[in-house]
């Protein structure tokens, strides 16, 4: 009996020491994880391991280090251990979740982040983190809904932000930075499945938090500057917001921006990009859709913003803007520009840039037949100006203008070309009947064929669709 008893003390007694060294292991790998000395701390981990395996600290600590010297299956395979040992600790599932969409292995960073949520469900974090997932994996509708309950389960900014009762000081508090991205990126998502009015009022909604949290109603007058320009930002606001904002505030804005570009609310969209420049003035791509959007509005030059200098400014910021190129050709083939002159180098530059962009080919084809032969220019023939007709249609086959404008180009006076511009109009005309100005084309081609019998039918046909001032026309062509 006192042998047992003896056995069992000795037992014990190795069992508490054992412990006990375990302890002092996981605590001198702490130490040298905290000295950056991974590799150290995880052979003080792995000891402690041998000496008691189901220690769920030490796997977890070494999951830790492993991580931190990108031994990523290794650290996953820790923290599986440290899960199957301690299945309600969320920490475990929140670094093998992390890890695991480091890896690109979506998937299952989702099903770690769920069974977090069963564990904590009204932890609005981990429906944040959830919803990133499911947003670089494409579900945006998936991701949209988990911001959404992130946003519900932010109580403290839900139920004061609006209130205009958040501490100014409190411009690091974690739950706000939480509660804009949650709008931020729940915009992106929405975006991403063209709810463009849901975008603009998630993103407004990421402007409105840094109006309110970091300054006083007062200073903004927030209210009325919601109601009458759904949070356009004066010279004030942006004077204090360049100094002090939430992270993602002038993509926020941005994106705005874009959405209204979007829906066709060009007025709104250039209001949106002239605040990004002004938050942010080498923000390239606001200059290039500030100008797009006030060239859509035929806006070219005013008070704010010039066409012509913002195209430019966003070529100087980004080289390699095809569209900032493009836009500027444009601007120069319709006669808006006052400080750029040479329209095909802009549209050679996109093409050089996208040799796949076929409104470049086409529209450096109009380029080249309105300047062909100006005296204080290079010459183009006219097979050159249909060789950029025929790119764009190799590149876009559905092209009803190209055809028509190579057409123009063959039955013109230097070509006389008519049976082929015959041909370039019966094809614009095939793929758009409605088309009035080709049947007007095809119908002087005819007549110059002494087709008259085919041109009389197509000028009668252009009447039909509203050609009103073809009239003279029937008159001279069919008696």
């Amino acid at each position: 009996m006192k042998k047992a008893i003896l056995s069992f003390s000795l037992l014990l007694f190795f069992s508490v020491s054992f412990g006990q060294s375990a302890k002092k292991l996981v605590k001198s790998g702490m130490d040298k994880y905290y000295d950056a000395d991974f590799k150290g701390a995880i052979d003080d981990f792995t000891k402690a391991i041998a000496l008691d395996s189901n220690f769920v600290d030490a796997y977890s600590s070494r999951g830790y280090a492993k991580n931190n010297l990108k031994d990523y299956k290794g650290a996953i395979a820790d923290f599986s251990k440290s899960i199957l040992l301690d299945p309600k600790d969320v920490n475990n599932f929140l670094m093998r979740a992390k890890i695991r969409y480091g890896m690109l292995d979506y998937k299952e960073a989702i099903n770690d982040y769920t069974k977090g949520i069963e564990l904590y469900p009204e932890f609005y974090s981990l429906y944040l983190y959830r919803a990133k997932v499911k947003y670089d994996s494409t579900d945006y509708k998936g991701a949209i809904a988990d911001y959404t309950k992130s946003i519900e389960l932010n109580s403290y900014y839900r139920n004061h932000v609006r209130l205009g009762e958040i501490d100014p000081l409190e411009t690091n508090n974690s739950k706000g930075l939480d509660y804009a991205d949650a709008y931020y990126f729940r915009g992106l998502s929405k975006k991403n499945i063209k709810d463009y009015k849901g975008a603009i009022y998630d993103f407004t909604h990421v402007l409105e938090i840094n109006l309110r949290v970091f300054y006083s109603e007062t200073d903004f007058e927030s209210k009325v500057l919601y109601e009458t320009t759904g949070y356009q930002l004066n010279k004030s606001a942006t004077a204090k917001l360049i100094e002090k904002s939430w992270p993602n505030l002038v993509d926020a804005i941005y994106q705005r921006g874009l959405s209204n570009y979007e829906l066709k609310f060009y007025e709104e969209a250039a209001a949106d990009f002239t605040n990004v420049i002004d938050l942010s003035p080498d923000y390239a791509y606001a200059y290039l859709y500030r100008g797009i959007s006030n060239f859509t509005l035929k806006n070219y030059a005013s008070s704010q913003s010039n066409c012509d200098e913002d195209f430019t400014k966003a070529i100087q910021l980004s080289p390699n803007l095809t569209e900032a190129y493009f836009y500027r050709g444009l601007l120069i083939y319709e006669g808006h520009s006052r400080n750029s002159k040479n329209g095909y180098e802009d549209f050679s530059k996109a093409l050089e840039l996208n040799p796949k962009y076929a409104e470049a080919y086409f529209n450096r084809g109009k380029y080249m037949f309105k300047n062909r032969s100006r005296p204080d220019r290079e010459s183009f023939t006219i097979d050159e100006i249909v060789a950029n007709y025929n790119k764009a249609i190799a590149l876009k086959p559905f092209f009803p203008e190209a055809y028509y404008h190579s057409g123009i180009a063959k039955s013109h006076f230097d070509k006389k070309d008519y049976a082929g511009a015959i041909v370039d109009y019966t094809k614009a005309l095939e793929q758009n009947p409605s088309f009035v100005e080709a049947y007007e084309e095809r119908s002087h081609t005819y007549y110059r064929l002494r087709k008259n019998a085919e041109a009389c039918s197509d000028i009668r046909k252009a009447i039909d669709l509203g050609g009103t001032y073809l009239h003279d026309l029937l008159k001279a062509y069919c008696k």
